[in-house]
C-alpha cells in the first residue's frame, strides 16, 4: 500500500491545505477519505468536481462543539463532504444534533478477531517483570485528558499490592502521570510501556483490561480487549455503556473503588470471569475487520458508479 507523507512540519497548519491540493492534482483520484481534525477542515477545502468526499466521525464530542463560532463553521464543512461515516449510533445521534441536513450512514470500527484471540501471551521477562504473583491489570490508550487514567491508578489503593497496571501508550500528560505515581509510592506497581507493537500479546498476558474514558465513539482498543479473552471493563459513559451494557463489566466514571470492586470480582470469582469473557467476545466477533472493509467497499462503489451526489 503506498503511503505518501505530505509533511513533517505541524499537522495543524494551514499551510498543509496547499500541500494537500497540490497533491490531489496530481493524482487521478476518486475519493478521499479522512479522519479526524484538522483533516475535517483541510479536505473540505478540495474543489476538484470529479473527486467525493468522505469523512469518517470517530467521537461523541470534541471541544469546537461546546463554542459558536465553531458550530456555524463545521455546519458549512460538514455539507462539503457526500457522505459522513459515523462509527455508531450514538456517534450519528450527536453529529445530527450539532450538524444539520447532513448525509451519514454507520459503520463500526473493525478489528482483525482472531489475530489477538490467538496471540501468545508476551514472556513477563520482555516486560522486565519477573514475579509471577503479579495479577496484571491493562489499559491501553493515549495520555491525553478524555482518557481517565487517574482514576485507574488511584483504583491501587483499594487492591493487593500483588496487583500492578500496565499502561500503553505515550501522550502529554505523561510525564504528570509519572510523577503522580512517584508522590504516591505506586511507581514499583505501574508500568509504562510506551508504544507497542505486540499489543494483542500484552492483552494476553493480562488478568484484566480497563478502559477509563470520559468519553468514547467506537473504541478499537475496546474492540481488541474485548476479543483478546481477558476480561474488560469500562466507565459508563457515551459511546460505551450504549453499545456494550449487558456485554461488559461498566463501572461509574471516576470510581476507584467502584473499579477496584470490579476488578477483584473478576481476578477472583472463576464463574463470573468465565461468564464476562463469552459475552466480551461474543460483542467482539461482530465486529470483524473484513465486515467493515466490505461496507466501505460498497459505499464506494455506490458513489463513484452512480456518480451519487
Amino acid at each position: 500500500i503506498p503511503v505518501h507523507i505530505l509533511t513533517t512540519g505541524k499537522l495543524r497548519s494551514w499551510k498543509n491545505i496547499n500541500r494537500l491540493r497540490n497533491f490531489i492534482k496530481t493524482h487521478n483520484y476518486s475519493i478521499v477519505h479522512g479522519h479526524l481534525f484538522p483533516t475535517l477542515y483541510f479536505c473540505s477545502c478540495i474543489t476538484k468536481k470529479n473527486i467525493k468526499l468522505i469523512y469518517t466521525e470517530h467521537s461523541t464530542d470534541n471541544k469546537r462543539r461546546h463554542y459558536l463560532f465553531f458550530r456555524f463553521l463545521d455546519r458549512f464543512v460538514y455539507q462539503r463532504y457526500h457522505r459522513i461515516v459515523c462509527i455508531s449510533n450514538k456517534v450519528q445521534v450527536l453529529l445530527s444534533n450539532h450538524v444539520k441536513s447532513i448525509q451519514s450512514l454507520i459503520i463500526p470500527n473493525g478489528i482483525n478477531t482472531s489475530l489477538i484471540l490467538n496471540a501468545e501471551p508476551i514472556p513477563l521477562n520482555e516486560l522486565g517483570i519477573y514475579d509471577t504473583n503479579i495479577k496484571f491489570v491493562t489499559m491501553c490508550a493515549r495520555f491525553v485528558k478524555g482518557k481517565d487514567y487517574m482514576t485507574l491508578f488511584r483504583s491501587l489503593k483499594w487492591m493487593p499490592e500483588n496487583i500492578h497496571i500496565l499502561c500503553i501508550g505515550t501522550g502529554p500528560l505523561e510525564d504528570r502521570y509519572r510523577q503522580y505515581c512517584n508522590e504516591n509510592q505506586l511507581s514499583s506497581r505501574v508500568h509504562f510501556l510506551g508504544l507497542r507493537k505486540d499489543v494483542p500479546q500484552i492483552l494476553k498476558r493480562s488478568d484484566v483490561i480497563v478502559l477509563s474514558s470520559e468519553h468514547e465513539g467506537f473504541s478499537l482498543s475496546m474492540l481488541e480487549a474485548m476479543a483478546s479473552g481477558t476480561p474488560f471493563i469500562a466507565s459508563a459513559v457515551p459511546g460505551l455503556i450504549d453499545l456494550i451494557e449487558g456485554y461488559a463489566v461498566l463501572f461509574p466514571f471516576g470510581d476507584e473503588q467502584a473499579l477496584a470492586t470490579s476488578i477483584l470480582r473478576l481476578l477472583n470469582d472463576r464463574i463470573y470471569r468465565k461468564e464476562m469473557i463469552e459475552k466480551n467476545c461474543c460483542f467482539a466477533k461482530q465486529f470483524d475487520i473484513l465486515t467493515t472493509a466490505e461496507q466501505y467497499k460498497i459505499l464506494y462503489t455506490d458513489l463513484i458508479e452512480k456518480n451519487t451526489i
